[in-house]
Protein backbone atom coordinates (compact mmCIF):
# COMPACT_ATOMS: atom_id res chain seq x y z
CA UNK A 1 0.00 0.00 0.00
CA UNK A 2 2.18 2.89 -1.63
CA UNK A 3 -0.33 5.60 -1.80
CA UNK A 4 -1.54 7.98 0.30
CA UNK A 5 -3.80 7.10 3.15
CA UNK A 6 -5.30 10.60 3.41
CA UNK A 7 -5.98 10.86 -0.15
CA UNK A 8 -7.44 7.45 -0.59
CA UNK A 9 -10.14 8.34 2.48
CA UNK A 10 -11.21 11.42 1.36
CA UNK A 11 -11.19 9.58 -2.49
CA UNK A 12 -13.65 7.05 -0.84
CA UNK A 13 -15.44 9.07 0.98
CA UNK A 14 -16.17 11.53 -2.42
CA UNK A 15 -17.26 8.24 -4.51
CA UNK A 16 -20.06 7.37 -2.05
CA UNK A 17 -21.42 10.93 -0.81
CA UNK A 18 -22.93 14.30 -2.47
CA UNK A 19 -20.77 16.07 0.45
CA UNK A 20 -17.26 16.75 -1.21
CA UNK A 21 -13.98 16.59 1.60
CA UNK A 22 -10.50 16.69 0.97
CA UNK A 23 -7.60 14.75 1.89
CA UNK A 24 -7.05 17.55 5.00
CA UNK A 25 -10.58 16.74 6.41
CA UNK A 26 -8.73 13.07 7.40
CA UNK A 27 -5.71 14.47 8.92
CA UNK A 28 -6.58 14.17 11.77
CA UNK A 29 -7.58 10.69 11.82
CA UNK A 30 -3.91 9.59 10.15
CA UNK A 31 -2.14 11.40 12.79
CA UNK A 32 -3.73 9.35 15.20
CA UNK A 33 -2.53 6.56 13.25
CA UNK A 34 0.45 8.09 13.02
CA UNK A 35 0.57 8.53 17.35
CA UNK A 36 0.30 4.80 17.03
CA UNK A 37 3.17 3.91 14.55
CA UNK A 38 1.40 2.79 11.92
CA UNK A 39 1.62 5.56 9.30
CA UNK A 40 4.08 8.27 8.67
CA UNK A 41 3.22 12.43 7.45
CA UNK A 42 5.16 14.33 4.76
CA UNK A 43 8.83 14.22 5.23
CA UNK A 44 9.03 17.78 5.01
CA UNK A 45 6.43 18.89 7.68
CA UNK A 46 7.20 22.65 8.22
CA UNK A 47 5.03 22.85 11.75
CA UNK A 48 4.72 20.99 15.18
CA UNK A 49 1.77 19.48 13.82
CA UNK A 50 1.96 16.16 10.92
CA UNK A 51 0.89 17.21 8.02
CA UNK A 52 0.19 15.03 4.75
CA UNK A 53 0.21 13.27 2.87
CA UNK A 54 0.64 10.32 4.97
CA UNK A 55 1.68 6.96 3.92
CA UNK A 56 2.23 3.64 5.94
CA UNK A 57 5.29 3.35 7.66
CA UNK A 58 7.68 1.42 5.64
CA UNK A 59 9.14 -0.77 8.65
CA UNK A 60 5.89 -2.00 9.39
CA UNK A 61 5.74 -5.60 10.29
CA UNK A 62 3.74 -7.33 7.55
CA UNK A 63 1.14 -8.96 9.48
CA UNK A 64 0.15 -5.46 10.80
CA UNK A 65 0.93 -4.19 7.29
CA UNK A 66 -2.13 -6.74 6.07
CA UNK A 67 -4.78 -5.64 8.73
CA UNK A 68 -4.34 -2.04 8.41
CA UNK A 69 -4.61 -2.86 4.76
CA UNK A 70 -7.53 -4.99 5.38
CA UNK A 71 -8.93 -2.44 7.33
CA UNK A 72 -8.28 0.90 5.31
CA UNK A 73 -9.41 -0.75 2.01
CA UNK A 74 -12.57 -3.09 3.59
CA UNK A 75 -13.83 -1.93 6.90
CA UNK A 76 -13.32 2.23 6.46
CA UNK A 77 -15.14 1.94 3.32
CA UNK A 78 -18.02 -0.28 4.35
CA UNK A 79 -18.82 2.56 7.46
CA UNK A 80 -18.66 5.17 4.82
CA UNK A 81 -20.96 3.40 1.89
CA UNK A 82 -23.36 2.36 4.83
CA UNK A 83 -23.52 5.78 6.10
CA UNK A 84 -23.73 7.87 2.98
CA UNK A 85 -27.21 9.39 4.26
CA UNK A 86 -25.24 11.72 7.13
CA UNK A 87 -22.95 14.19 7.10
CA UNK A 88 -18.89 13.75 7.19
CA UNK A 89 -18.72 15.08 10.35
CA UNK A 90 -21.46 12.30 11.63
CA UNK A 91 -19.79 9.71 10.35
CA UNK A 92 -16.22 10.11 11.28
CA UNK A 93 -17.22 11.12 15.35
CA UNK A 94 -20.16 8.26 15.04
CA UNK A 95 -18.63 5.37 13.32
CA UNK A 96 -15.14 6.23 11.19
CA UNK A 97 -13.45 7.28 15.41
CA UNK A 98 -15.09 4.53 17.19
CA UNK A 99 -14.08 1.81 14.31
CA UNK A 100 -10.62 2.91 14.30
CA UNK A 101 -10.22 2.75 18.05
CA UNK A 102 -11.98 -0.78 17.76
CA UNK A 103 -8.58 -1.93 15.16
CA UNK A 104 -6.42 -0.04 17.44
CA UNK A 105 -7.52 -2.44 20.48
CA UNK A 106 -7.18 -5.26 18.41
CA UNK A 107 -3.96 -4.95 17.04
CA UNK A 108 -2.42 -3.41 20.12
CA UNK A 109 -3.41 -7.30 21.17
CA UNK A 110 -2.59 -8.96 18.20
CA UNK A 111 -5.50 -9.74 17.43
CA UNK A 112 -6.16 -9.59 13.66
CA UNK A 113 -9.59 -10.05 12.35
CA UNK A 114 -9.40 -10.25 9.04
CA UNK A 115 -12.92 -11.41 8.36
CA UNK A 116 -15.84 -8.92 7.30
CA UNK A 117 -18.67 -10.62 8.99
CA UNK A 118 -16.91 -10.65 12.43
CA UNK A 119 -16.29 -7.08 12.00
CA UNK A 120 -19.62 -6.31 11.41
CA UNK A 121 -20.97 -8.08 14.10
CA UNK A 122 -18.15 -6.16 16.79
CA UNK A 123 -19.69 -3.48 15.37
CA UNK A 124 -23.19 -4.01 16.12
CA UNK A 125 -22.47 -5.23 19.16
CA UNK A 126 -20.63 -2.26 20.08
CA UNK A 127 -23.18 0.15 18.68
CA UNK A 128 -26.00 -1.80 20.90
CA UNK A 129 -23.53 -1.17 23.50
CA UNK A 130 -23.54 2.22 23.58
CA UNK A 131 -27.27 2.45 24.12
CA UNK A 132 -26.79 -0.02 26.94
CA UNK A 133 -28.17 -3.02 25.15
CA UNK A 134 -26.65 -6.44 24.97
CA UNK A 135 -28.33 -8.17 22.01
CA UNK A 136 -28.43 -11.49 21.67
CA UNK A 137 -28.13 -14.22 19.02
CA UNK A 138 -31.76 -13.87 17.96
CA UNK A 139 -31.40 -10.03 17.86
CA UNK A 140 -27.59 -10.11 16.04
CA UNK A 141 -29.42 -13.15 13.43
CA UNK A 142 -32.28 -10.73 13.08
CA UNK A 143 -29.78 -7.72 12.16
CA UNK A 144 -27.98 -9.43 9.67
CA UNK A 145 -31.08 -11.61 8.03
CA UNK A 146 -29.48 -11.66 4.50
CA UNK A 147 -26.68 -13.96 6.61
CA UNK A 148 -27.17 -17.78 6.79
CA UNK A 149 -27.80 -18.30 10.65
CA UNK A 150 -24.64 -21.15 10.75
CA UNK A 151 -21.75 -18.51 9.29
CA UNK A 152 -23.47 -15.64 12.15
CA UNK A 153 -22.87 -18.23 14.91
CA UNK A 154 -19.47 -19.55 13.36
CA UNK A 155 -18.28 -15.67 13.45
CA UNK A 156 -19.73 -15.33 17.18
CA UNK A 157 -17.67 -18.26 18.65
CA UNK A 158 -14.34 -17.03 16.13
CA UNK A 159 -15.03 -13.26 18.58
CA UNK A 160 -15.30 -15.89 21.53
CA UNK A 161 -12.64 -17.37 21.09
CA UNK A 162 -10.00 -15.54 19.09
CA UNK A 163 -6.45 -16.45 19.46
CA UNK A 164 -3.75 -13.84 18.77
CA UNK A 165 -0.29 -14.51 16.63
CA UNK A 166 1.02 -15.58 19.85
CA UNK A 167 -1.35 -18.28 20.53
CA UNK A 168 -2.59 -16.16 23.53
CA UNK A 169 -6.77 -16.72 23.74
CA UNK A 170 -8.87 -13.73 24.37
CA UNK A 171 -12.32 -12.65 23.65
CA UNK A 172 -13.32 -9.87 21.82
CA UNK A 173 -17.29 -10.52 22.97
CA UNK A 174 -18.52 -11.89 26.20
CA UNK A 175 -21.72 -13.76 26.51
CA UNK A 176 -23.61 -12.92 29.65
CA UNK A 177 -25.84 -15.07 31.52
CA UNK A 178 -28.88 -14.09 29.52
CA UNK A 179 -27.31 -14.79 26.67
CA UNK A 180 -26.51 -11.14 25.30
CA UNK A 181 -23.33 -10.02 24.21
CA UNK A 182 -20.96 -7.59 25.19
CA UNK A 183 -17.79 -5.67 23.19
CA UNK A 184 -14.73 -6.38 24.88
CA UNK A 185 -12.82 -4.09 22.58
Amino acid sequence: MDYNIDKYLSECWNSNSNEKIFPEDFWDYCRILEKNGILKPNETAISAISIGPFKMVSNLDVSNKEFFSFFIETIIPIQIANNNDLSFNEVYSLFLIPVLHIFLNLLSGSHFITNELQWKIILYIKQKNSEKNFPNFEDIKNNFSSVNPEKIEEALLGLSDLKNLLGDEKSIVLKDDFGGYKSLV
